[in-house]
């Protein structure tokens, strides 16, 4: 399919990274096949598949070794009604906003209000040098200037009185992580005294499904939180562009742990207020096109509900049956190309997530890990073994599997033939759009 829908409502909801375009996985679906259908996805990622296959009334199966990654499927899908989400969003807003604002405190450049909010700190190197403004007085929306002592006299870390986590990084250059690095490092203090004081009033959120959505919402925030948002320069290919402008603009994280020299630091209550609007956008979608979703907690449960997702190995699928299965469609790891799990750890941590690195399927050039090619086709076969273990006789399966070199590409035909499976057919998947990545990595889309 060409030229599919952009990412919104539902798949707009969290960051995750190879979300396949729903528009095209929705056609492979329909085509491969029947409503009440059990499909499989072992790669679940986000969890695309499973989402489109219950609106197009299949039963689903999604599993995926990534923790982080079936709390988002389980978040997105699971009913919640929006006024209990409303007034709950209303109910923390009110308990945080006094601690928070107090934090981002800076007199307005405009009408001199000494009670304006900074929305955005622009860092250079080791300082702060512009700072953004917001005045409830004048109604200044973008006011600029330069930091005042009190924009520069911050938080320490050491003043920080509730929990966050500290969890160290695999020396990764491709992803720019090193061993010095733990996950404190992405935030300066005050932005991570913020956002810990505000992970504590959702974690005393009573009902759990509003506790988990809320979660959702704020490790939906936390890369625009944290130090690894460039600044936009130039809006624009060339200055002879239409789009081009020389005002500084904010970017956003990129896959891998970099953080530039130039950077922001943004209101905390900013992101997060930001991200709970695209949140709910997607829950009233979800509300819509999925109606009550229930998710069975066993394979057997499918005779019943519409779901069932598990965090799970895809080389021991043994909770799925022999030749149950009716269609699979999956995203496997494509080599070297993203380390999931070492990208996962900024989310993970903050949701005391344990990840399983020794079980994941991928190239990764963290040298301790161990995880070369031959540790990759090893896993990979073995998956594709399960996966054709569960498949019905006669019935599809459909892989994306983007790479650019020709070895990977060989090697992963081959891994499906030495699985057992025979090749039909190879077409090109367009996307949405494109990213960094796909545009400048060897072996990128």
């Amino acid at each position: 399919m060409k030229n599919p829908a952009t990412y919104k409502g539902i798949y707009a909801m969290h960051k995750y990274w190879s979300k396949k375009p729903p528009t095209s996985v929705a056609s492979f679906i329909q085509r491969f096949s029947q409503e009440g259908d059990i499909v499989l996805d072992p790669f679940s990622g986000y969890g695309v598949t499973g989402i489109e296959a219950v609106r197009l009334n299949r039963k689903a199966v999604l599993v995926d070794l990534n923790p982080v990654a079936t709390f988002l499927s389980t978040v997105i899908v699971t009913p919640v009604p929006i006024q209990k989400i409303e007034k709950t969003f209303d109910d923390l807003k009110r308990k945080v906003t006094p601690v928070l604002d107090s934090l981002y405190h800076t007199q307005c450049p405009v009408c001199s209000n000494k009670n304006a909010i900074a929305t955005h700190y622009i860092h250079e190197h080791d300082t702060i040098r512009t700072v953004w403004v917001q005045c409830p007085q004048c109604k200044t929306r973008r006011g600029e200037k330069p930091p005042s002592e009190e924009d520069l006299c911050t938080k320490s870390y050491e003043d920080i009185p509730f929990w966050y986590p500290r969890m160290t990084l695999f020396e990764n250059s491709r992803i720019n992580s090193k061993k010095t690095m733990d996950t404190r490092n992405f935030f300066t203090a005050r932005n991570l005294y913020a956002l810990s004081f505000l992970y504590s009033k959702i974690e005393k959120i009573e009902n759990p499904l509003v506790r988990n959505f809320f979660t959702f919402v704020m490790t939906a925030s936390i890369p625009q939180m944290s130090n690894m948002v460039f600044v936009v320069k130039t809006r624009g290919k060339t200055a002879s562009s239409e789009r081009y402008s020389k005002r500084e603009e904010v970017g956003s994280w990129v896959v891998g742990y970099w953080i530039p020299d130039e950077h922001f630091e943004i209101n905390v209550w900013k992101c997060f207020h930001t991200r709970y609007r695209k949140a709910l956008r997607g829950k009233r979608e979800a509300a819509t096109i999925l109606s009550d979703v229930r998710i069975g907690s066993s394979f057997a449960d499918l005779k019943n509900v519409p779901l069932f997702i598990k965090t799970a190995d895809a080389t021991n699928l043994c909770f799925i049956p022999d030749k149950s299965i009716d269609y699979i469609f999956t995203d496997p790891p494509h080599g070297d190309r993203i380390p999931y799990f070492e990208l996962s750890i900024l989310w993970a941590s903050w949701l005391k997530m344990d990840v399983d690195f020794e079980k994941e399927i991928v190239v990764s050039n963290a040298i301790e890990r161990e995880k070369d090619i031959t540790d990759y086709r090893k896993r990979l076969v073995s998956a594709f073994e399960e996966i054709y273990r569960v498949l019905k006789d006669g019935k599809c399966i459909s892989v994306a599997f983007n790479n650019l070199d020709d070895e990977t590409w060989l090697s992963f035909v081959d891994i499906l033939a030495c699985s057992g499976f025979e090749i039909r057919d190879i077409c090109p998947m367009h996307y949405s759009a494109g990213s960094v990545v796909q545009d400048t990595r060897k072996g990128g889309l």
